[in-house]
């Protein structure tokens, strides 16, 4: 095994492959980023997609149900308060 040190005088070798293999890199990335970008542009300037009657009568099931259950919920903690001021009374 060979340890390398870093100095100033340390050559790096670097050949027309090599060269060309970087630039096609950097422009490869820097074609997507601006490609991306104004994908982004663009999506931002289209108007939001309507809402479907199917989603719409779903959201408002899942208020429905959310109401019901809120409800039967305040039912029983009332029961519970009934029961509780009933005892309170009682001991007095």
């Amino acid at each position: 095994m060979s340890s390398t040190v870093l100095s100033r005088r340390t050559e790096i070798r670097f050949n027309i492959k090599d060269f060309l293999g970087l630039v096609v890199l950097v422009s490869t990335v820097a074609g997507i980023y601006f490609t991306m970008k104004s994908q982004i542009a663009e999506a931002r300037q289209l108007p939001k997609p309507p809402r479907s009657r199917e989603e719409i009568e779903y959201r408002d099931q899942i208020i429905n149900n959310a109401i019901l259950e809120t409800q039967k919920d305040i039912k029983e903690i009332k029961e519970s308060m009934k029961v509780l001021e009933d005892r309170l009374y009682q001991t007095k």
